[in-house]
């Protein structure tokens, strides 16, 4: 998932992912949704928690 990785903020991903597809929200959890990134066809989710940080990644395929 390129350069992602737990501990970074949502301004941090954003320059490295790009704009989500898709965000929502479940509890103070923010759920970011990615789909076929250039070079890949895979979806990524990266979750966020109540600090705006990374706690979690997942490569959909």
């Amino acid at each position: 998932m390129r350069s992602v990785r737990i501990g970074m903020d949502t301004t941090q991903v954003r320059v490295i992912m790009g704009r989500a597809a898709e965000v929502s929200t479940f509890q103070q959890e923010q759920i970011y949704h990615y789909t076929h990134q250039p070079g890949s066809s895979a979806s990524y989710q990266i979750k966020f928690g109540a600090t705006y940080k990374v706690i979690e990644m997942n490569n959909l395929d």
